[in-house]
């Protein structure tokens, strides 16, 4: 059973086996014991050493299609081996992110309700910060109000008190002069015998004195 080209440009093994051999060389060189296995022709030895021969020839055709099956077994095995290594590793790294993902939601829930409080309060001071502003002004403006108040009437009196001052000074000398001549004009009603209509300047000299 030679080795015959393919139409790709190939050789296989008869006529009914893959084109799996580059050159002529690489396929004869693969199948050199099948070669030299001629099965007797029928005839010539006995129809149970030409049957021992073809299962033999037969055996060794299977043997060559295991050992080829066993080298893509082995090849697809590696194969196999490395992708679930790479399976095996990516899994656990999917797990451990998968846990680092799920703690770092909770911390997240946890930091957002912190954030939620503490915005809270910042709004809350904030409002309670600008109520005490307006009080503040409020109360600044009263004080300054009474402040300027306060200068004018303290102006007010220093008038006044001027006015007094000088009034004072001139009703001393006027309840000194209306003193005495009250003194004198009773005192000449007296020796007169009359009665004069003093009262009402003797009032006003007593209140006059009261204040000087």
């Amino acid at each position: 059973m030679p080795c015959t080209k393919c139409k790709e440009g190939n050789y296989k093994w008869g006529k009914t086996g893959e084109c799996e051999y580059d050159s002529l060389d690489a396929c004869e060189s693969a199948n050199h014991k099948y070669n030299k296995m001629n099965p007797t022709p029928l005839g010539k030895k006995t129809y149970e050493e030409y049957e021992k021969e073809l299962k033999e020839f037969n055996l060794s055709s299977a043997y060559r299609v295991e050992l080829g099956l066993a080298d893509d077994v082995e090849k697809q095995t590696l194969q196999a081996k490395e992708i679930l290594s790479t399976l095996k590793e990516q899994k656990k790294r999917i797990d451990s992110i998968e846990k680092l993902s799920e703690k770092a939601s909770k911390e997240r829930e946890k930091k957002k309700d912190n954030s939620r409080k503490a915005a809270d309060k910042y709004f809350d001071l904030q409002d309670k910060y600008e109520t005490a502003q307006v009080k503040y002004d409020d109360a600044e403006k009263e004080l300054d109000s009474a402040m300027r108040e306060l200068v004018r009437l303290d102006d007010e009196i220093k008038k006044s008190t001027g006015v007094f001052d000088k009034e004072k000074s001139k009703g001393s000398k006027l309840a000194t002069t209306l003193r005495k001549n009250l003194d004198k004009l009773e005192k000449a009603a007296k020796e007169l015998g009359v009665k004069l209509p003093t009262a009402q300047a003797t009032k006003v000299l007593d209140q006059l004195t009261a204040l000087i």
